[in-house]
């Protein structure tokens, strides 16, 4: 799996990363080019330190639910493996390009960089309430 520090060009993500983890209120997720995760399992994560900052280990969540996917960098896709075997990609071509999709415990979600560069999708879960 690939570590957030490491990661070129990103360090206003990196922040922001590290500041929601140690005030827990980690808000969205970030899936960086490489990364694979199935939606409904637990992961565990080891931030090293980086600016000075202590190493940070950190638990994370995909919930299933509908969510709000949006590309860091252009030239970025989303692979999806469905528990029914269907398979879909949904590709970014611009940066900030947004797209809504449902995702179901047991799907697999990778992010693929189209271009060979660093690049992330940020998952925004859509939050129903009750009035």
């Amino acid at each position: 799996m690939q570590e957030v520090e490491k990661v070129l060009g990103h360090e206003e993500v990196i922040r922001h990363l590290q500041n929601a983890v140690e005030k827990e209120q980690v808000s969205h997720s970030y899936i960086f080019a490489g990364e694979s995760y199935v939606v409904g399992e637990n992961y565990i994560k080891t931030q090293e330190g980086i600016y000075g900052l202590e190493d940070i280990e950190y638990e994370f969540l995909i919930e299933p639910g509908e969510y709000k996917i949006k590309s860091g960098w252009e030239e970025v896709a989303l692979e999806i493996k469905y528990t029914t075997g269907k398979k879909k990609t949904v590709k970014f071509d611009e940066a900030g390009q947004q797209e809504r999709m449902e995702l179901h415990v047991g799907d697999e979600v990778t992010a693929v960089s189209l271009d060979g560069q660093e690049n992330y999708l940020a998952l925004y879960k859509i939050q129903q309430y009750d009035e």
